[in-house]
């Protein structure tokens, strides 16, 4: 068992909410001979979003990597890689203990003893040198898990991730990235469209000893949309504001949750060039009509709107109008999304939505540890301010007689 006491049990109400808006689709760039989509080449593993104990929803995407492509049993490795991540993640949640902290490097030690025990009993011995022999069973992977706090309006959310899949969350006033690509160059979500960098790092059968999983924390209470997806998703637009735009257009031909994903299924179907799965969760906003409302008023009037309809470079509406608002989440400002540091809290200027993420980012000190360190510094200072006292007055009266003698 991961964690530490006794399971919570899954509570009944959780599981039918799950089932009733399981929003998952799964799209393949390979085709057959009908030119149909060949899911069986695609090496993105099925999406997963399912109630996990303690009434907690686990969101999930995997994206095998094709470079490191040998596999087994008619599988390529970036297949195996893929499905391995996603099941180990089910089991490591499912078996967790939703009040423990939250840990990116047992849940990255997990994926990747798994996938070294596939390498090393599965796969033949390699004969090609260098990165490509060395990283087999290659994934990225992203990872959202959502728990209920104190009513049912406050969720902390954790979001773990490695590589370029991505993780999102849609709010009624605008699109924000919670997770960062991890890339060599440090390139933004615009620079990755115009100039797509290699990845950093991701999971594989014998990963560097420095890898592991990001992770991110945060506690959410206004409404809005939970978006995971591959880098299929996103890398077939023009720049980011363009990619929220296409999410927009599909909820405006949409009737319901399902048929605004059967939307999106079809619009990456339409010639993507690379596989594309996607796991989809409405968050404090069920009632999939008032959503598409307070988005449509956005859409026009709001972020997205101002971005269409100004008459600027693409550079200069992304630095001056989208980026602020799209790298931050309400209230609060990461300064680097990979390291897990956050600046203060700001007012966001830029934003229509009210400051209403409170973040933690691993790490970050809890208030009791605050506390603990004011009260010990008060008690040392309490016992120190007499000696303090004594000798600087034994001091003082030392340098004034020696002054008065010169």
């Amino acid at each position: 068992m991961h964690g530490v006491g006794e399971q919570a049990p899954v509570n009944e109400e959780i599981v039918e909410s799950v089932k009733a808006v399981s929003l998952l689709f799964r799209v393949a760039a390979a085709r057959d001979l009908a030119g149909q989509q060949d899911l069986s080449r695609c090496e993105d593993a099925e999406p997963v979003c399912q109630a996990i104990s303690g009434n907690r929803l686990l969101l999930g995407v995997a994206d095998g990597l094709g470079g490191y492509a040998l596999g087994f049993d008619n599988r390529s490795g970036g297949q195996i890689a893929a499905s391995t991540a996603i099941d180990a993640v089910v089991d490591y949640f499912r078996n967790s203990n939703p009040d423990a902290e939250a840990d990116a490097e047992a849940l990255t030690n997990l994926v990747f003893k798994q996938l070294r025990y596939l390498s090393e009993t599965k796969l033949p011995p390699s004969r090609v040198r260098g990165t490509l022999g060395r990283h087999r069973l290659a994934t990225t992977l992203a990872v959202a898990v959502v728990h209920p706090v104190r009513d049912s309006l406050v969720r902390r959310v954790e979001c773990y991730w490695i590589g370029d899949s991505r993780i999102y969350f849609l709010g009624t006033n605008a699109l924000r990235q919670l997770s960062r690509d991890d890339n060599l160059t440090g390139s933004d979500a615009f620079q990755s469209v115009l100039d797509p960098p290699p990845m950093s790092q991701f999971l594989a059968a014998s990963m560097e000893r420095e890898w592991r999983l990001n992770l991110c924390e945060f506690y959410l209470d206004c409404p809005g949309v939970l978006f995971l997806c591959s880098d299929g998703c996103y890398s077939e637009f023009e720049n980011p504001w363009q990619f929220e735009a296409g999410l927009q257009q599909a909820l405006e031909a949409s009737e319901s949750w399902h048929s605004w994903t059967e939307c999106l299924r079809l619009r990456f179907a339409d010639g993507c060039s690379d596989d594309v799965s996607c796991a989809v969760f409405p968050v404090g906003m069920e009632n999939f009509s008032e959503f598409k409302r307070s988005r449509r008023s956005n859409a026009s009037h709001g972020l997205l709107g101002r971005c269409m309809a100004a008459d600027l470079t693409a550079e200069e509406v992304w630095s001056q109008i989208y980026q602020p608002v799209y790298e931050t989440l309400p209230g609060r400002r990461p300064s680097d999304m990979a390291d897990g540091s956050c600046n203060d809290v700001r007012e966001e200027t830029e934003a229509t939505e009210p400051p209403r993420l409170q973040v933690r980012w691993s790490g970050a000190s809890r208030p009791w540890e605050l506390f603990l360190a004011w009260l010990l510094g008060f008690v040392l200072a309490t016992i120190l301010s007499g000696p303090i006292i004594f000798w600087a007055r034994v001091f003082w009266n030392g340098f004034k007689s020696l002054w008065q003698n010169i």
